[in-house]
């Protein structure tokens, strides 16, 4: 599905969404938010980006498991 499949309520809200997460923090910021415990991580100033963003949580992802992330 692209953006192109979607009716248009739909794209304006997923273009609110991208607006209104920002610049994907740093690989560092990353790093940091992966190793906090989950409390800690829901005060961190990245969390709500990071929990709306497709990207990020891929990053994280990799991460988390990188020889099952690696695509041979």
């Amino acid at each position: 599905m692209t953006d192109d499949d979607l009716t248009p309520f739909a794209r304006a809200a997923l273009d609110e969404l991208r607006a209104s997460r920002g610049p994907c923090p740093p690989a560092d910021v990353l790093v940091e938010y992966e190793r906090l415990p989950d409390e800690p991580r829901a005060a961190h100033p990245h969390h709500a980006h990071i929990q709306a963003c497709s990207r990020c949580q891929l990053a994280l992802l990799h991460m988390r498991e990188p020889a099952a992330a690696v695509v041979a």
